[in-house]
């Protein structure tokens, strides 16, 4: 999109660009008519993103004193064909500070605590975030906020259509099963596992390496895992036999060969318990955001 002396709607200039994905691109603006800086969302397919207007919209009247952590979406608008929304200008994402630091237990605890006020709203209203990552987790004025609801959905949808990052989602993601706000209490534990360690919990290359690392660490899926035939002919043969999994390098992925605790390299059990109780094969055996908010982990001092 070409912006005539870099201005949308001539009201909101260009400043710098922040960001760019599939969706469109983020730009730092100056609004002339508020004279405050602001983030600008450029959406090319806003079709497909139109849903993100309606749940931010949704949000904010659930939100109006801003005490659950979600960015806020000042305003919205179509310019030449592309949607536009309006968002306040943040600071930078956990992504962009874990290059650069260590995160202690203290601020682990924090951050959960951070996050899980916006999940426990989600969890209310019954809205899927669907890419909870660092890269969507930033800094505020007043502490941490979620971001980036373009590939949210609302759980009453059979099948969640969200914009995932794999490294991030669920086995019930994965698998195209049907999901509910449970998929986002195990990207949680994927990030404070993450920010713990400094790397990925499980660093899969594709969907298929995912799930094989997944069950690494976490054995096979337990009997209630398997709902349906398309899940149980994932994991299984024609004969009922277990399939082999392998990873990238062609190497044979052995279901329950690596232990969390030694991955973490932690001695607070408390800690490996919240993680371990986010990382479930079965969605319902997950923790819940208000079940977490109570958890000895985030009531301990560190």
């Amino acid at each position: 999109m070409q912006v005539s002396n870099n201005h949308l709607a001539y009201r909101y200039e260009l400043l710098k660009r922040l960001g760019e994905g599939s969706y469109g691109k983020v730009y730092k603006c100056l609004d002339h008519k508020t004279n405050e800086m602001v983030a600008v969302k450029i959406i090319k397919k806003f079709k497909s993103y139109r849903q993100e207007v309606e749940i931010m919209d949704y949000l904010r009247k659930k939100d109006r004193n801003g005490s659950y952590n979600i960015v806020f979406m000042k305003n919205y608008f179509f310019f030449r064909e592309h949607l536009c929304i309006v968002y306040d200008l943040l600071g930078p994402s956990l992504n962009q500070l874990k290059k650069y630091r260590r995160f202690s237990s203290a601020n682990l605890q924090h951050i959960g605590k951070d996050i899980l006020k916006c999940l426990c709203l989600l969890e209310k209203e019954k809205i899927i975030h669907g890419d909870l990552k660092p890269g969507n987790i930033v800094l505020g004025k007043n502490g941490i906020k979620v971001i980036d609801f373009g590939g949210s959905s609302f759980e009453k949808k059979k099948k969640f259509p969200g914009a995932i990052t794999y490294t991030y989602s669920s086995p019930e993601v994965i698998l195209k099963n049907p999901c509910s706000t449970a998929t986002d209490m195990w990207s949680l534990g994927c990030i404070l596992a993450e920010l713990h360690i400094g790397q990925y919990i499980f660093s899969g290359a594709d969907n298929a390496e995912q799930i094989a690392l997944i069950m690494e660490v976490l054995g096979k899926p337990p009997a209630d895992f398997f709902k349906d035939k398309n899940t149980w002919n994932y994991f299984y043969d024609d004969k009922g036999q277990w399939r082999d999994f392998y990873d990238v390098n062609n190497k044979l992925i052995k279901p329950g060969s690596k232990n969390l605790q030694k991955i973490l390299g932690t001695d607070d059990l408390q800690f490996l318990d919240f993680i371990q109780h986010c990382l479930s094969w079965n969605p319902e055996k997950r923790l819940t955001p208000s079940e977490a908010m109570k958890h000895p982990w985030l009531q301990s001092k560190s």
